[in-house]
């Protein structure tokens, strides 16, 4: 309103001087009187001037004094305010640690990551590092920024690295350790954050560690973890090992010390361990087709599963001989399902699992994964899968799923694996692989040759007579069975005589076969109609194939399936040691003697391949038959009905492959062996004839490497076993020979 005075927009003085206006306009005002009697109007209106401005002073005076009051009031609101955010702040900073803050791989959902430790809540809601060039350190408690320019997040004890897109390895491994530090059949290995690498030397029941970078082990732990499968090192250095085949436990070395303590009971192997984030370890159990966990603070030894029902299938709830498993920072439990050719990857909570790679996948990009048997996931949550039958490393990421090593097929060369089992990095993305086979695959030059002169490696007094059985195994111990006494035997580490007898009831026992583990298979057919297994170092014999006749020849290939060649019924059955029924099949013949492609006739030696593929020393057909993977008709690709017939084979009984699939052939009734080359098919021992000579053999039977490419020949006539030299020089400067034996592969 206006009233002809200064209105105020933001005070009450305007409203004030308002109602002034309007109550002076009903007052009533009597005139004075005055000594002339006259009316004295303008003294009266004089007046009532003088007693409006008054009036009108008093209200500015009042208004003023409640805009004072007013000014004040906000004043004291913004002093109460900021003095309550100060005293909370205060307050916070006293009580703050009675509630601490979630730390590294904590969920964040509910409460605040430690920022302090330079943490951020992620996308997934867990505590993380920030991704860009910075990783976690246990050891001091907080994000760090990556050396070199490359970034990691090492969640728990092992490494994590964080690779560009692009990323590549040299595809030429360099050999970091082989089975001479190794022994024999070591499937563990793990690399910790400080780039101490852990594996296990069954024969001597070690642990070897090798730290700071060392070209050999530097410290060994004495332990009783016979045929263990698997190892785990957690961040204050506690080792935790499988120790199923003996104890039915997973045992924990204390760290510094060489106490066992069990921490899991299991009743069967765990071929793989891990212990996520939360301290929970979890087992891979392949022979159950199950992985089961356990708290590691809980107060009860109990077990849960976490993955599988136990029964082998291929349903989202099933597993089917499961391996290499991992688990991220949100608990989700990733497992390589080994025959079900697939990673499975089990949401925390969750009994079934969603196909992510490999046969059944909805984004089958690789629909030829064979057998994964390792999976590691790097920072960003992308795959490493070992295919174990592939011989390869494959990679996801975010466009594709490639092969990164061994992409150029099977071997023993050093861009080549032969049979990965799993694999681990080191904190600069460098790749360990774990790679083996049971026998020596020698990989030799164009111009190979061996001493004709033959030593005697057994004679008659310590083989009986017309021995027939050889296996010689990547640790060069050798294996051979003397009919007469009924005894396996038995040379390690170069002995001179047989340093361990197995007896039992072996009756014309005709092949052996011995497994990575140094379990034994011998053909016990003619009398008890049966294959039986010796278990390692142990007296316990086991039937695994039943039969009824006699396996001139026996061979295990890596999916872990036994051959036996039936030279009496013209064919060759098998059957997979991992199914619970000791049933046989066909493998090629058609049980009717022939020299049809489909048929045989009395075959003897028997190979088979990383492909599948069999090779038949097909003895009366005068011939070695080809019968590819899954096929029943064979190919003649040497002897008689060969395309390429430039030699003829008088009754072979013998056939192995070398490191580039080239024949070595026990040509029994020439008296010889040949091999295969670059350059044709050649005689290279027994070339002259028949004979008790050096440089002869009588009717020889069979054929073993040892790991130096040195030729062991059952020379039966002559009850012996002869020994023929590789020849270094025949190779010029070419004098190392690659084999297909157990090794790490280091590749950068």
């Amino acid at each position: 309103m206006k009233h002809g005075h200064r209105e105020f927009s933001t005070s009450p003085l305007p409203y004030v001087i308002d109602e002034i206006n309007r109550n002076s306009r009903t007052v009533h005002y009597e005139r004075p009187p005055t000594a002339m009697g006259s009316t004295g109007r303008r003294p009266v209106e004089e007046n009532r001037r003088l007693l409006l401005e008054n009036d009108m002073s008093d209200a500015r005076k009042q208004g003023l004094r409640v805009c004072r009051l007013w000014q004040l009031l906000l004043t004291l609101n913004v002093i109460i305010i900021l003095t309550a955010i100060i005293l909370i702040l205060l307050l916070l900073f006293i009580i703050g640690p009675l509630f601490p803050y979630q730390t590294y791989g904590q969920s964040c959902h509910t409460a605040s990551c430690n920022q302090a430790s330079g943490l951020i809540c992620s996308t997934d809601s867990i505590c993380l590092c920030p991704p860009s060039n910075s990783y976690w350190s246990y050891n001091e408690t907080g994000c760090r920024i990556c050396p070199n320019g490359w970034s990691s997040i090492n969640a728990l004890s092992f490494n994590q690295p964080k690779f560009c897109s692009a990323a590549v390895w040299n595809p030429f491994g360099i050999t970091f350790a082989n089975q001479i530090t190794l022994g024999e059949d070591p499937d563990t290995l793990f690399i910790n954050t400080n780039d101490t690498i852990y594996t296990l030397n069954q024969a001597e029941d070690e642990i070897l560690m090798w730290i700071n970078n060392s070209i050999n082990p530097n410290k060994i732990i004495s332990a009783d973890v016979f045929f263990s499968r698997s190892i785990f090192v957690a961040n204050n250095g506690d080792i935790y090992c499988d120790n199923a085949f003996e104890y039915d436990r997973v045992d924990k070395r204390i760290s510094n010390t060489n106490t066992p303590v069990d921490v899991m009971n299991v009743d069967s192997q765990c071929y793989c361990l891990f212990i996520d984030i939360n301290d929970t370890l979890y087992c891979s159990m392949s022979d159950k087709d199950i992985i089961v966990k356990r708290w590691l603070h809980d107060s009860e030894m109990i077990s849960t599963t976490v993955a599988g029902t136990g029964t082998s299938g291929s349903a989202s709830n099933e597993l089917k001989s499961p391996w290499g498993i991992f688990v991220d920072l949100k608990f989700d439990l990733y497992v390589a399902d080994g025959d079900n050719d697939r990673i499975q990857l089990f949401k925390a909570g969750e009994s079934n699992g969603q196909t992510i790679v490999g046969k059944g996948s909805s984004n089958n990009i690789i629909p030829l994964l064979r057998w994964p048997s390792g999976i590691v996931l790097d920072a960003d949550k992308y795959l490493f899968i070992v295919e174990r039958w592939n011989a390869r490393i494959i990679r996801s990421g975010p466009n594709d799923i490639r092969c990164i090593i061994g992409c150029d097929g099977t071997g023993s060369q050093s861009h080549q694996l032969l049979l990965p089992i799993n694999l681990s990095f080191d904190s600069y993305g460098n790749i360990f692989v774990i790679d083996m086979f049971s026998f020596n695959q020698p990989k030799f030059c164009p111009t190979v040759d061996w001493n004709p002169f033959g030593i005697t490696f057994a004679n008659e007094t310590t083989i009986g007579i017309y021995p027939l059985v050889i296996f010689i195994d990547i640790n060069n111990t050798v294996y051979a069975v003397n009919d007469e006494k009924k005894q396996i035997l038995i040379w390690i580490n170069n002995s001179l005589n047989p340093s361990k007898i197995i007896s039992d009831k072996f009756i014309d026992s005709n092949s052996i076969f011995v497994t990575n583990n140094s379990d034994i298979y011998y053909d016990n057919g003619i009398v008890n109609g049966r294959v039986d297994k010796w278990i390692s170092n142990t007296n316990i014999f086991v039937n695994v194939m039943n039969v009824d006749a006699p396996c001139s020849s026996l061979f295990i290939d890596v999916n872990n399936t036994l051959y036996c060649s039936m030279a009496i019924y013209n064919i060759i059955v098998k059957r997979w040691l991992n199914d619970s029924e000791n049933i046989s099949t066909t493998a090629a013949g058609t049980g009717t003697g022939g020299s049809a492609s489909n048929q045989l006739s009395q075959p003897s030696g028997i190979f088979v391949d990383l492909n599948f593929d069999l090779y038949v020393a097909d003895r009366s057909n005068h011939r070695i038959q080809l019968f590819k993977s899954g096929e029943s008709n064979g190919t003649t690709i040497v002897g008689k009905g060969s395309s390429n017939n430039i030699i003829s084979l008088s009754y072979p009984t013998g056939i192995v492959l070398d490191a580039d699939k080239y024949l070595f052939i026990v040509d029994q009734q020439n008296h010889r062996i040949i091999r295969s080359g670059s350059n044709g098919i050649r005689c290279i021992i027994g070339c002259d004839i028949q004979g008790l000579e050096s440089h002869q053999l009588s009717y020889p039977t069979s054929l073993s490497f040892d790991s130096y490419g040195n030729i062991f020949i059952t020379d039966t006539e002559n009850h012996r076993i002869q020994k023929f030299d590789f020849l270094l020089n025949s190779c010029g400067k070419f004098k190392i020979i690659e084999q297909n034996i157990f090794r790490i592969l280091y590749l950068t």
